[in-house]
């Protein structure tokens, strides 16, 4: 019984490992990242990148699906997509 509660243990820790060094990026002003572009730059897998309330004018190219891009307020936060993005 020791044993099958030691081997449930690690499988828990080992899930949930990747979890524990997930980061929230945040975007806007004064935000470290001044760009939703150079924060999914820098974002790793199960990173979370917060954009705050604004309006930004890029064409963000996301190369994951293991991150995610949120938007601090669904009202107030605008991505104009009509610039073009660099290659």
């Amino acid at each position: 019984m020791v044993t099958k509660n030691i081997i449930i243990s690690i499988c828990l820790i080992l899930l949930t490992s990747g979890l524990a060094t997930a980061a929230t990026l945040e975007v806007g002003g004064g935000q470290t990242y001044p760009t939703i572009q150079s924060a999914i730059d820098a974002a790793k897998n199960g990173d979370t990148i917060l954009v705050h309330a604004g309006a930004y004018s890029e064409n963000p190219r996301i190369k994951t699906n293991k991150i995610s891009v949120i938007g601090e307020d669904k009202e107030r936060t605008i991505i104009d997509g009509d610039k073009k993005a660099a290659d």
